[in-house]
């Protein structure tokens, strides 16, 4: 007996050990990663290297925005893989100026939103949505900060209205997730961890929502833009529009049965944050991983790109 509990001791200090050491590699990799991406971010980026440049201007709705100057960019998935079948093909697209939203939109915003308009509070009536429903007006306790969900396309729409902005185009998404990053996967290489976006990692971690701008932003200065919750788009979604859209300034399809929104959330994994993952569902479809955030057009300014083609 005593033989039996001692090899069983042993089989369980064993097992601890191999977790301790699987978790120490585990963080020592993660810490390469960044140390290396650090390095490229000072050396090699010269569109992130100037990124302090870029305009910046607070909306009518109190956000901070940023301006993405004219100019093109690759926009779909460069692998053309079979199962990513309506990324593709990797196209060139040119936008005017836009601004875009530093952060999704938070539930303090969408509260002066409804307390202005009578606009109908986030709440689903289900079980799965009770720490997300809104309750006599307001957000949960303590979540003032965190992106605002439980939201419509409609509902989206209206408060970007109220906001004097729109939701942005599927094209202008991607290239401000891009952060003037060429046919990379995420918005900071083809690398990504925790240290950047908010994903479901592991079993053994803790994932949940955060509050917005608590990790690092892209080049571009825009935070959680892959990650932390689905953001809806303007865009009907075409499973081949890829092929047919635009080359300046690609609207999505004049009609259509889904809305798309884009950059995974809390609860995916990285797979669903690359730049190119295209998801959509019905206008009316509230859920408690998408949220929103707005842009609006510039008025093109004597800085921008020429109408020649630039990759930014």
């Amino acid at each position: 007996m005593r033989k039996r509990i001692f090899i069983l001791s042993l089989l369980i200090i064993f097992t601890a050990c191999g977790i301790l050491l699987y978790l120490w590699n585990y963080s020592q990799e993660k810490d390469k990663t960044y140390f290396k991406f650090m390095k490229k971010r000072k050396t090699s980026n010269k569109i992130e290297k100037n990124s302090h440049l870029l305009s910046t201007e607070i909306g009518k709705d109190g956000a901070l925005m940023v301006l993405i100057t004219r100019g093109g960019f690759f926009m779909g998935n460069p692998t053309e893989d079979d199962f990513h079948y309506d990324e593709y093909p990797s196209h060139k697209v040119y936008l005017d100026d836009f601004w875009i939203d530093c952060y999704e939109v938070t539930n303090r915003l969408y509260k002066k939103f409804i307390d202005e308009t009578g606009h109908r509070i986030p709440y689903v009536d289900a079980e799965w949505a009770k720490p997300y429903n809104w309750e006599n007006g307001s957000y949960p306790p303590g979540r003032a900060e965190y992106p605002v969900v439980l939201v419509d396309w409609e509902d989206a729409t209206s408060y970007a209205e109220w906001a004097g902005k729109r939701l942005p185009t599927e094209a202008e998404w991607e290239k401000a997730a891009r952060g003037g990053l060429v046919k990379k996967q995420y918005p900071w290489g083809d690398q990504i961890d925790e240290k950047y976006a908010n994903y479901f990692t592991s079993i053994i971690s803790k994932n949940e929502m955060k509050a917005i701008g608590s990790l690092l932003p892209n080049p571009y200065g825009i935070y959680d833009i892959v990650g932390n919750v689905w953001e809806w788009c303007a865009d009907w979604y075409g499973k081949i529009y890829y092929r047919v859209s635009p080359y300046k300034n690609p609207q999505g399809l004049e009609e259509g049965v889904y809305r798309v929104f884009r950059g995974g959330s809390w609860i995916n994994k990285k797979e669903f944050l690359r730049c190119s993952e295209r998801a959509r569902n019905v206008p009316t479809h509230r859920s408690y991983i998408i949220g929103f955030r707005c842009a609006k057009s510039a008025t093109p300014s004597k800085t921008s790109a020429s109408d020649g083609y630039l990759l930014n």
